[in-house]
């Protein structure tokens, strides 16, 4: 900085950047090909004001451009920021620059009164790096941490506890409360898909689920705090029809919300003919404290709930919820003694009863090794026909704690998750319905969906029930239907409004920001 004696001066400095990828997907990130605009904030902290404020940016990397690399700020007073949306510096990233590439770019500012020259830095992320994919992965953003294998096993990839995998750990520094488990689906003792003990239960696991994709994880993680997902399909079973599956798991970081992990399976029947009076349900094989065999179990009807702990102790209660649908075919304890350790079990046809209700108790009836199953159903697959399916895996260090995770796994599910089974002909904005948010209620953030007659700007401002703005943004966007992720920031629970303002008119829509 150039300057004179001790006379009021002004003095720049950077504040903040924000990008508008408009030709891209509007993620606020430039992506390999894309172009787009790079709104800088300045603020001048000095005693003067900055007279005709000019900036330069330049590019360290020969594959991000500017290709607009002047902007002319104008008078900025002292005490204010200023934001050159009005004459934004404009950006391309080449199609060949890696994912996950940081740029440095450098900021010259110029003030024409005494002569202020200042120079800043600072970086831009071009994509994101590719990200291998995970056979096992540990959901741990939470309280409890939960380990899941991409061909449908739960806590390990294989029995006992030796390979890969952490189980299920609540909390999750403590040791894990879970042996095995999988995911089963099936229609008769002749075609059940599953990854659990085959007969007798200490031959082996079957193989019946094939993996198509690993683990990946999903960025944005929306609407949790960590989201992963993974593809299977029947592929491994003697009678294969087809079956494939989608799931995705999601955990939250919130205190309100991080004892449990949530799943939606997707089942799509992409065989030749129609499955019918399909059951799907985990069967979860919980050792819980340090004596498995002074476990016990119980069920809740009503909100569709199992779970386990020790005779002697609440400390981990640990269990399954059945979120989607909402209706059961099975909560029950299964008694090991009866229908693992001996060697007619554990058959398919077992299995299958055990799913569809014909096998398990509601309770157990004494101290004793049991394992947890929760199902649904049953429903039909015609060709092509997709159904759903969601479970809550929780954890909790009393039984008063697990109901209560349970209830806020049912809540957070069905304000975020639920509506996303929707068609998605029935989620994209038109000329009629111009503006909503999905999902909504939310925490964190939602999408914003908009249907614009001309390109953008889309300018959202959200206002609080007394009419105070709590936050704005502005969006470069395509003509047409198109949705946006927005986060809003750090608000408090409670009724908001938004209003977008749009190049032809301007909608409000309310939401509800959860705790």
């Amino acid at each position: 900085m150039v300057g004179g004696g001790g006379q009021p001066q002004p003095n720049i400095i950077y504040v903040s950047n924000q990008v508008i990828d408009s030709t891209g997907n509007n993620n606020g990130r430039f992506d390999p090909g894309e172009t787009g605009k790079i709104y800088v904030t300045l603020r001048n902290n000095g005693n003067a004001a900055a007279e005709n404020v000019t900036a330069r940016l330049k590019s360290s990397h020969a594959q991000f451009t500017i290709t607009d690399s002047t902007s002319i700020y104008g008078t900025v007073p002292r005490d204010s920021n200023r934001t050159n949306r009005s004459d934004p510096f404009m950006a391309s990233a080449g199609s060949g620059i890696p994912g996950g590439t940081v740029v440095t770019c450098t900021l010259r500012v110029h003030s024409d009164n005494y002569a202020h020259d200042w120079t800043f830095t600072f970086s831009l992320q071009v994509g994101v790096s590719p990200i291998p994919g995970q056979f096992v992965f540990d959901l741990d953003t939470g309280a409890v941490a939960l380990s899941v294998c991409a061909i449908g096993s739960l806590g390990y990839d294989e029995p006992p506890a030796l390979d890969l995998g952490n189980g299920f750990r609540v909390p999750r520094t403590a040791t894990s409360c879970l042996f095995y488990g999988s995911i089963e689906a099936g229609n008769s003792a002749n075609y059940l898909v599953d990854h659990f003990f085959s007969q007798p239960a200490n031959s082996g696991t079957n193989h019946d689920w094939r993996m198509t994709d690993s683990f990946r994880i999903v960025l944005p993680p929306y609407p949790a705090d960590e989201r992963w997902r993974n593809t299977m399909t029947d592929a491994g079973h003697p009678s294969p029809k087809g079956l494939a599956v989608e799931a995705n798991w999601y955990m939250l970081a919130n205190p309100s919300y991080d004892d449990f992990a949530i799943v939606t399976y997707d089942f799509t029947n992409q065989g030749t003919q129609s499955i019918g009076g399909m059951y799907v349900g985990y069967h979860c094989d919980f050792d819980v404290g340090s004596s498995p065999t002074n476990n016990v179990a119980a069920t809740d009807t009503v909100n569709r709930r199992v779970w386990m702990k020790q005779q002697s102790s609440e400390n981990p209660t640990a269990g399954l919820v059945v979120l989607e649908p909402a209706s059961f075919a099975n909560l029950a304890a299964i008694d090991h003694a009866v229908w693992v350790y001996p060697d007619s079990c554990v058959t398919d046809n077992q299995k299958y009863r055990m799913l569809n209700g014909a096998i398990g108790m509601r309770s157990s009836n004494r101290a004793y090794d049991w394992s947890a199953l929760a199902s649904a159903g049953p429903f039909d697959l015609p060709v092509g026909g997709v159904q759903r399916v969601s479970f809550a895996v929780v954890g909790a260090t009393t039984q008063g704690g697990f109901n209560a995770a349970a209830e806020s796994a049912q809540r957070w599910y069905n304000a975020n998750l639920l509506a996303i089974a929707e068609p998605a002909v029935t989620r994209m904005a038109t000329a009629e319905r111009p503006l909503f948010l999905s999902p909504n209620p939310f925490r964190g953030g939602t999408f914003v969906n908009y249907f614009l007659r001309q390109e953008g700007p889309l300018v959202l401002t959200a206002y609080d029930a007394t009419g105070r703005q709590v936050a704005t943004q502005s969006l470069a966007v395509k003509p047409g239907a198109g949705r946006v992720w927005w986060q809003p920031g750090s608000l408090a629970q409670g009724i908001y409004f938004l209003r977008v303002s749009m190049p032809d008119r301007e909608a409000v829509s309310r939401f509800l920001v959860l705790d």
